[in-house]
């Protein structure tokens, strides 16, 4: 199976550095962008990461260039992961899908919007389904939020 190649948005964070750990040999995802904030947008990951995690992950990512968190930053992938602060995801993830891209979100920032499913895949892929009303707003893309330590353990 060829693998997906996908974008984290919070990348620099402690829960973008927990992405990171996970997707980094994922067999269906291929972490090609890590965005971050403007100020560490263009910048080497290394340079403006205080990393916490395995030193092994750290040495392949070190010098991969943070790209902006934009549709524009995270052109050439359809899927998004998001780690960023809920006090500035909403217009981050909503711009991000309205753009296109399939963003999934470990933030409250859309936790109560009908049309948006909070999935925990062993508990209920049900919620799948509400990805259909999303087809009503202007967005290009959906939204999902999952919890991190589920998506830990299912995918």
């Amino acid at each position: 199976m060829k693998k997906i190649n996908v974008g984290l948005v919070g990348a620099t964070g402690a829960v973008g550095q927990k992405f990171i750990e996970l997707l980094i040999d994922h067999p269906w995802f291929n972490l090609v962008k890590l965005a971050g904030s403007g100020r560490s947008s263009g910048k080497k990951y290394g340079e403006v990461t205080e990393w916490h995690g395995p030193d092994e992950v750290f040495e392949r990512v070190k010098n991969q260039k943070v790209v902006a968190s934009t549709p524009e930053g995270l052109k050439g992938v359809k899927i998004v992961f998001s780690a960023i602060p809920a006090d500035v995801a909403k217009p981050i993830e909503g711009g991000l899908a309205r753009a296109g891209h399939y963003v999934f979100s470990n933030t409250r920032s859309y936790r109560m919007e009908k049309d948006v499913p909070l999935l925990i895949t062993e508990v209920n892929p049900e919620h799948f389904k509400l990805l259909k009303e999303q087809k009503k707003r202007d967005w290009k893309g959906q939204l999902l939020l999952i919890l991190i330590a589920a998506w830990c353990k299912c995918v």
